[in-house]
């Protein structure tokens, strides 16, 4: 599962990195800090509590201004500037070009019938460690919301 989240991160992330002169050759490595930030970002959420808003975020268009893309930004931003010398602006703006287009494609993976592995509750289970009650928990909380493609 992680796998194929990085794959969609580094089809996403890769147009993006290569017009960046300081970045281009490295995004294998640029594509693992952008999925594991992405993977960070979620598991807090679901560990603070805030299963039903990942649902809804998921759920809907992606939006630049939701807590969740936010966090993940700052996250990914924070790795570019510390690993590899990007300047502040630049860092942001890289980032939330590669988070959001990134979120948009798992999204719209998760959603649709293509991969019944990648499935909104599957990633969920598996990034909280797939407990028992949190399995349960987003079993239930996804079932009580209609799911919508985008």
């Amino acid at each position: 599962m992680f796998e194929k989240l990085f794959l969609i991160v580094k089809r996403t992330a890769s147009p993006i990195l290569n017009s960046d002169e300081a970045l281009r050759g490295q995004e294998e490595f640029v594509s693992i800090e952008a999925s594991s930030a992405l993977i960070e970002t979620l598991k807090e959420h679901l560990e603070k509590g805030k299963l039903d808003e990942l649902v809804r975020y998921f759920s809907e268009e992606i939006a630049e201004s939701s807590s969740v893309t936010k966090n993940a930004v700052r996250r990914f931003a924070s790795k570019l500037r510390e690993h590899y010398s990007v300047k502040f602006e630049e860092s942001l703006s890289i980032a939330s070009a590669i988070v959001v287009d990134s979120m948009r494609a798992i999204s719209k993976r998760m959603i649709s019938d293509e991969d019944e592995d990648f499935t909104l509750e599957s990633v969920l289970t598996v990034i909280s460690g797939q407990r028992k009650e949190m399995i349960n928990l987003v079993a239930r909380t996804i079932k009580g919301r209609i799911v919508q493609p985008i």
